[in-house]
């Protein structure tokens, strides 16, 4: 039995125990996310597993420039949430690279169809990547959090 008397103990227990409610949606969001990408790409192994791999290699970059570059102590409420929008963003933009790749197949060569996808997709996901990251930026002067 735990007990708790008040103060700042019930708050960060309240805020831990919401946390880690959010990081379990966040595995099964992930899953989810994977087995639609799996049927998205036609059960291409090789693209689900590198489409996952984008979309969860940002929450671990974003987590050791918040803990150990920034040296924040601990994650909050926000944080947490921010990891379904970084979720969400990684599944966009493995849609838009797997549509762009679909949509040129009038191109002559494997190359040349890279080289399409790669140019098209890439910069409409680094725009809306750079716009992203400037409002998470713009969110650092702010007050909450």
């Amino acid at each position: 039995m735990r007990l708790l008397y008040g103060g700042t103990d019930v708050f960060d227990y309240e805020v831990n125990k919401t946390l880690w409610a959010d990081i379990k949606l966040a595995v099964f969001t992930i899953a989810f996310v994977g087995i639609f990408v799996l049927i998205f790409t036609r059960l291409s192994l090789f693209l689900t597993f590198f489409g996952i791999i984008s979309i969860v290699t940002p929450l671990f970059v974003a987590y050791f420039f918040f803990r150990h570059v920034f040296q924040v102590p601990s994650l909050g409420i926000l944080s947490g949430i921010s990891a379904f929008i970084i979720i969400g963003i990684g599944v966009d933009d493995v849609f838009v690279f797997v549509n762009t790749f679909c949509q040129a197949h009038s191109a002559r060569s494997l190359e040349s169809r890279m080289l399409h996808t790669i140019c098209t997709a890439g910069k409409a996901t680094f725009f809306t990547s750079f716009t992203t990251a400037m409002a998470f930026f713009a969110n650092c002067f702010s007050k909450v959090g």
